[in-house]
């Protein structure tokens, strides 16, 4: 199986960009989202991010304007990550190579396969959202 055709790794795409997203909205009447990524233009990760980005357009209090930059037009993922860190971009799609610039013990989830039967057995033993907030603190950057 393909790391990108997980529905843990879309919902944790989906997690860190609503989480940039609604941290900016919080900010201002209409947000504004800049996210990177290194999925090729045309690809299904792709086409959803746009069919994302059309949904939070129509999002009250004026929308969230979503640009997206594909093809790792923004550079590699230790680009994309330090771009993030320094607040040029709000919001990146990454792999665990990506994250792992963040924080290297997020490795230990490439390193332990089958350990999970089902992705509901791992969903209820992983709290994504907790653990994503948390590097993001720890790690001081900007949603």
């Amino acid at each position: 199986m393909e790391w990108h055709r997980t529905g843990t790794f879309k919902a944790l795409v989906t997690l860190v960009v609503a989480v940039a997203a609604l941290t900016a909205l919080a900010r201002a009447q209409s947000a504004s989202v800049r996210l990177a990524t290194m999925a090729p233009r045309g690809t299904s990760l792709h086409k959803t991010l746009l069919a994302m980005c059309k949904e939070w357009r129509q999002a009250p209090c004026g929308g969230v304007k979503l640009t997206i930059y594909p093809d790792g037009t923004l550079g590699s993922e230790a680009d994309i990550v330090n771009r993030m860190q320094i607040g040029q971009i709000q919001a990146a799609m990454l792999s665990v190579t990506g994250l792992s610039k963040i924080d290297d013990s997020v490795k230990a989830l490439q390193d332990m396969p089958f350990t999970f039967r089902s992705l509901d057995s791992e969903a209820k033993t992983c709290d994504t959202h907790e653990t994503i907030t948390g590097l993001m603190a720890a790690h001081q950057l900007r949603a």
